[in-house]
């Protein structure tokens, strides 16, 4: 299968590639960019597709008219990407933007409600849909969502593709006390459609973190190599 560089747009992204520093194959987006403002940005871009990654845009019923519009802005998009995520919104609010810790719900029914968004949301939807393995978050104790065996089996119900995040896979190794060439080979890259490739920053420490071996290999074999 041939390799193809997407990169997130920012500004440093135009200065880039219309000094001829950087080749790329396309350009993704992600919500905090409005549907409008990428159609503005053909322009800086010519002739790239652009792609979107949707994180949890449609998963509810009142963002599926934003998705839509999305979608259009980033007509080139072979899928709609959304977050592997079972905490609700709101939780995930009160704990990181005012420091209160919700209860949550038992594990298999945020799992159910999560299958049953998704599934109403494939059936909007004209492309397919793919998973994104999610970071843990220590203040909610939520390695649940992104221990490997709940991603098979998530991913296994309702038969998607997988968006294989690094730099989380690294961050929720960490979590569970595994290496990141353990916790790697135990999900289902079969699956897998895409990688985001980034650097660690925050989340375990204050320094970006180089990809592993295993994670380099990983790369290779995606790339046919």
């Amino acid at each position: 299968m041939s390799t193809k560089l997407f990169c997130d747009h920012s500004p440093g992204l135009v200065r880039l590639f219309n000094t001829q520093q950087i080749s790329l194959d396309g350009v993704e987006f992600n919500p905090f960019t409005s549907p409008e403002k990428i159609e503005a940005l053909r322009a800086d871009y010519p002739g790239l597709p652009f792609i979107f990654h949707a994180s949890n845009v449609g998963r509810v019923p009142f963002s599926l008219r934003k998705l839509e519009r999305y979608n259009r802005a980033c007509r080139e998009s072979a899928w709609v990407s959304i977050h592997l995520s079972l905490i609700p919104s709101l939780v995930l609010f009160a704990a990181f933007r005012l420091g209160i810790k919700l209860p949550l719900a038992a594990h298999e029914r945020l799992e159910s409600r999560f299958i049953r968004q998704v599934r109403r949301l494939e059936s909007k939807l004209d492309l397919p849909l793919i998973l994104e393995n999610m970071p843990a978050t220590p203040l909610l104790n939520s390695g649940f969502e992104s221990a490997p065996a709940a991603i098979r089996r998530i991913v296994s119900t309702l038969d998607t593709g997988l968006l294989l995040d690094l730099a989380h896979a690294r961050v929720v190794a960490a979590f569970h006390g595994m290496t990141i060439e353990a916790y790697l080979l135990a999900l289902p890259l079969e699956r897998v459609r895409e990688i985001h490739i980034s650097g660690v920053g925050r989340w375990v420490g204050s320094c970006e973190m180089p990809m592993s071996p295993c994670e380099r290999r990983i790369m290779r074999f995606w790339n046919g190599s």
